[in-house]
């Protein structure tokens, strides 16, 4: 029997209208039983992949759903995820239309149907996040969807408002909005040592590293830098050529990684590293050794490009903005690049303010050597002096190995 012939779990349904009414009408039918939404309703949510990952990004706050030993309260956490979620697909709802978000949900949301796939439906989650996000500004317009690039390509959403600047009602701002969210594979063990540095490398330097991990019994990772290239590239051809007061942004989520905290670091070093940073260096972005490097237009169609990674409070509440709490030692959770220089120089001197209006950011400027690797030790189980002593000696080497091969 269909999900929707059943009543629907929870009697106190009223803050979860949206869904509610969604699992009445049908659209969480065909949704898999294991599927993470539909274990919440249920209540028969007791863990699910990557956990590990968003509780480690975590500060904790009067409404985290962690209990004092760091692990989860499932049964509050499935409660406000509902509400929080339906809250913000009504919101989504109201601005793009019924029509737009029942397609949204049963063809997106339901993340491969009987073919569940939990990174698929985290990949959905940061679509709601970012969108619902924007439809809190006060706009003209929510286009979802629209058909701008190449072939009819969309970025997820578009919104628009008149200029304030100007009487003439054909001036506008427009912002274009797309959102992407890397697959990993899961670790094995999330409290094995890792490195991974954050630069490119050259092939000697890519052994030396292996070399030095292997002799210190840590996990060699390099940076997944075919990913960011593709989806530049998948970005920008769903993208035209920005003209005065438009803006194409692109999202990346990067929380699913070996690095809870700090993960976002990797694609935000791979982009800006003042060595071979593929955006601050186009002529290496464009001439990277890949059957399909960056294409050269992508640096004239991007406005901007935003790393992320996710806390469990913000996946709770479906809320982006708690990418803007800090914590030792990265700060706040994301970075943003302004690939237009002449942009970037008017809202840091603040000739201009409209994308960070806009966005609520500021550019973020590159912190050259800081973040040349990163490193997962659990320091707290790094035992004795002389294994203490050990690590200090593999980051001085690593450094090392890095500053002096670099991909040329």
């Amino acid at each position: 029997m269909k999900r929707s012939h059943y009543p629907f779990p929870f009697n106190d349904f009223l803050p979860m209208d949206f869904v509610k009414r969604a699992w009445e009408d049908g659209w969480l039918d065909e949704f898999a039983d294991n599927h993470f939404l539909i274990m919440a309703i249920e209540d028969n949510l007791n863990h699910f992949d990557w956990e590990h990952q968003f509780i480690s990004n975590t500060t904790m706050d009067f409404f985290t759903p962690l209990n004092l030993d760091g692990t989860i309260n499932f049964h509050e956490f499935a409660y406000n995820f509902i509400v929080n979620l339906s809250t913000k697909l009504a919101v989504m709802e109201f601005h793009f239309g019924t029509q737009q978000i029942q397609n949204f949900v049963v063809n997106q949301l339901s993340a491969g149907k009987t073919n569940y796939s939990i990174d698929s439906f985290f990949q959905a989650l940061s679509e709601v996040e970012v969108l619902s996000f924007y439809c809190r500004q006060n706009w003209d317009a929510f286009i979802y969807e629209p058909r701008i690039g190449i072939h009819g390509a969309n970025p997820e959403a578009r919104f628009e408002r008149k200029l304030m600047s100007t009487d003439d009602p054909t001036k506008k701002i427009q912002v274009n909005i797309e959102v992407k969210t890397p697959k990993f594979p899961i670790p094995k063990d999330p409290r094995q040592r890792v490195a991974l540095p954050t630069i490119l490398l050259s092939e000697t330097g890519r052994q030396q590293i292996q070399f030095l991990c292997k002799q210190h019994n840590i996990k060699c990772l390099f940076p997944r830098v075919t990913k960011l290239v593709q989806f530049i590239n998948s970005a920008a051809s769903k993208f035209e050529v920005p003209k005065e007061h438009q803006y194409n942004l692109l999202y990346i989520n990067w929380s699913y990684s070996d690095f809870p905290s700090a993960g976002f670091l990797e694609p935000w070093e791979l982009l800006t590293n003042e060595l071979n940073g593929i955006l601050t260096h186009r002529e290496i972005g464009i001439n990277l050794p890949f059957d399909d490097p960056i294409h050269p237009e992508a640096y004239d169609k991007i406005s901007a490009i935003i790393v992320y990674s996710s806390s469990i409070d913000q996946l709770m509440f479906s809320d982006f903005r708690y990418v803007w709490q800090g914590s030792r030692p990265v700060g706040q959770k994301f970075r943003m690049f302004v690939l237009n220089k002449e942009l970037e120089e008017n809202e840091l001197s603040g000739k201009s303010s409209e994308l960070f209006e806009i966005t609520g950011m500021k550019p973020s400027i590159p912190e050259d050597e800081k973040w040349r690797a990163l490193l997962n030790f659990n320091w707290a189980e790094c035992g004795t002096e002389q294994q203490r002593t050990k690590d200090d000696y593999f980051q001085q080497e690593l450094r090392q190995i890095i500053a002096q091969n670099p991909l040329q």
